[in-house]
C-alpha cells in the first residue's frame, strides 16, 4: 500500500464540478467542496465583521452577508475580488490542509474552483478537471437563470477551460449523458487505487 492520495477537482464554472465531486464521494473518496467552505466561513463573526470593514456597511445586514450584492461588486472589479480573496482564501486553504492530513480515508477529493489560479495544485497529488465546453456551460447556466451578461463575465474572469484542461493529470467530459460521466470519474478511482495498492503514488 502506498500513502494516501489526494486528489485537486476544479474546471471552469458550470462545469459540473459538484456533481463529479458528489460520484467520487458515493465510490468512497473522502470529499471537500471549497465552495462550502467559502459559505460557512462567511457565516462566521470575524469574516463577517470583516466584510463589513473592508467592503461597507450596506454589504452586510442583521449580521448576515449580502452575497449577491458582494458577488455584484467582486465580479465586475479586480481589486474588490483581491480584497475578498485576502478575507476568505487563508482560511479556506487551512481547512483544505487540515482535511488533507486527517486519518480517514485513502482518497482525498478536494473540489477547488480556483485551483490553478491560486497556484494550489502543489497541496494535491494529482489533478482532475471536469470539462464541458464553453457553449454547454453558458446553455447550462442560462437554464439556472442566470444572466447571459452575468455568465461572460464571470466566464472571462476566470482561466480559460483549454488551459485548467492543459495542466491536469486527469480530464473528465462532462459534455454529454451523465452515465458517461460516472463511468469516466469511476476509471480514475480505479486507476488511483491500483496506484494506491501498488504503492506507486
Amino acid at each position: 500500500m502506498g500513502k494516501r492520495i489526494s486528489l485537486g477537482l476544479t474546471g471552469i464554472w458550470g462545469s459540473g464540478k459538484s456533481t463529479v465531486l458528489e460520484m467520487f464521494r458515493a465510490l468512497g473518496a473522502e470529499t471537500l467542496s471549497a465552495d462550502h467552505l467559502v459559505h460557512r466561513l462567511l457565516e462566521e463573526p470575524g469574516v463577517v465583521s470583516q466584510i463589513k470593514e473592508v467592503f461597507g456597511a450596506e454589504y452586510v445586514r442583521d449580521g448576515v452577508v449580502q452575497r449577491s450584492l458582494l458577488a455584484g461588486v467582486v465580479f465586475s472589479d479586480p481589486e474588490a475580488k483581491e480584497r475578498l480573496e485576502g478575507i476568505i482564501h487563508p482560511r479556506v486553504f487551512d481547512e483544505i490542509r487540515r482535511f488533507l492530513q486527517s486519518e480517514d480515508g485513502w482518497l482525498r477529493v478536494v473540489e477547488v474552483p480556483l485551483l490553478f489560479e491560486t497556484s494550489s495544485e502543489g497541496m494535491f497529488d494529482y489533478t482532475v478537471v471536469v470539462k464541458a465546453g464553453r457553449q454547454n456551460v453558458i446553455r447550462r447556466l442560462l437554464e439556472r437563470g442566470y444572466s447571459q451578461e452575468e455568465i461572460i463575465s464571470r466566464l472571462n474572469n476566470q482561466m480559460s477551460e483549454d488551459e485548467k484542461v492543459r495542466r491536469a493529470d486527469f480530464v473528465i467530459d462532462n459534455s454529454g449523458e451523465i452515465e458517461v460521466t460516472r463511468d469516466q470519474v469511476k476509471r480514475i478511482y480505479e486507476d488511483l487505487m491500483r496506484l494506491y495498492e501498488e504503492g506507486d503514488c
